[in-house]
């Protein structure tokens, strides 16, 4: 009988659920990931690589932003200018993913228990556009970044939300120096003549 292989640097990640049900059901799964992903699912044996260290990461930071409110049209909130996080408390909330999307779910989890609000977790998930799928049939509200406002998804409307830091979202481009590549040149000038790192774009 085959079996499964799962290739993911920070195994089990979000395919966790799925490889106890493998395993559960007698199917041999083997999984490779990187050093750092010390946690292992039973039954599943894990091959670990490690990256050759000393690199160093040419970065430039290319913007910050902030989140907002996405809510169902038809959401009592959506008739507000601005929301705070008092309005999500105890009021279905579609989150991020712990697994899948740790940097904003970290981020998004600090802010409410800092505000001590405590909102209904409806689901957990990995990528924007599912997030606001979601919100889109009615199944509860989230905080997503404020590019995705640019987006047309039926039923959804955003809002601004007033939340502290006001820009908690930051986003870098890396590359490596060494990088023989002709086009890396202009194509970093390129971004510094479109992104002030001082400024919020």
């Amino acid at each position: 009988m085959g079996g499964v292989l799962f290739v993911h640097n920070n195994f089990p990640g979000q395919f966790r659920d799925l490889a106890q049900v493998l395993v559960a059901r007698g199917v041999r799964c083997v999984a490779i990931s990187q050093s750092h992903a010390a946690e292992d699912v039973p039954g599943v044996p894990s091959i670990k690589y490690a990256l050759p260290r000393g690199t160093t990461f040419g970065i430039m930071p290319l913007r910050r932003e902030r989140f907002i409110a996405a809510i169902h049209a038809r959401d009592p909130r959506a008739d507000k200018a601005r929301l705070t996080l008092r309005d999500f408390d105890r009021k279905p909330f579609i989150m991020y993913s712990a697994d899948g999307a740790g940097y904003s779910f970290r981020i998004i989890t600090a802010m409410f228990e800092k505000a001590e609000v405590n909102p209904k977790y409806v689901h957990h998930l990995d990528q924007n556009h599912t997030i606001l799928s979601l919100v889109s049939a009615g199944l509860g509200a989230a905080l997503v970044p404020d590019s995705l406002a640019m987006l047309a998804v039926p039923n959804v409307v955003f809002k601004p939300v007033k939340i502290d830091p006001p820009d908690p979202l930051e986003m870098f481009m890396a590359w490596r120096p060494e990088n023989r590549n002709p086009a890396l040149a202009p194509f970093l000038a390129l971004c510094r003549t479109l992104f002030d790192p001082a400024a919020r774009r």
